[in-house]
């Protein structure tokens, strides 16, 4: 039945897949979801779904200064206490100065410093600060 098919897709010749000699192209048909044409179950749901852990969603990151505003309502739990994308150093400024506050709960830091150099290698130094 034509409304079961979901996607053709055509793979031209030489097709590696094949059994005989390859040397003819392959047409593949995807049916829908759950619809198998030898015993016409549309009727079934198909594949289970689920969503893989990973990424969270975007979050916006924040970074208090408590110089400004020393009224602090709730516990400062933040896993990051400092991202800049855009340090930029070069022979005549070498280095530089990151200033930020520490959360409530860390005795140890771990600092990680990952960039690109001027020759585009990856570079990534990772320092416990007691």
């Amino acid at each position: 039945n034509i409304n079961n098919i979901a996607y053709v897709k055509a793979f031209r010749p030489p097709f590696l897949g094949s059994l005989q000699n390859g040397f003819s192209g392959v047409i593949a048909l995807y049916s829908k979801r759950g619809y198998s044409p030898v015993t016409n179950n549309s009727y079934e749901p198909g594949l289970k779904t689920f969503v893989l852990e990973g990424y969270s969603s975007f979050k916006e990151f924040i970074q208090p200064d408590y110089a400004k505003d020393s009224s602090k309502t709730e516990e400062d739990m933040r896993p990051t206490l400092y991202w800049n994308p855009f340090i930029l150093m070069d022979k005549t400024n070498p280095t530089t100065t990151l200033s930020f506050y520490n959360n409530d709960f860390s005795k140890k830091l771990c600092l990680i410093l990952e960039g690109i150099n001027a020759d585009g290698q990856m570079s990534r130094i990772v320092k416990i600060l007691e």
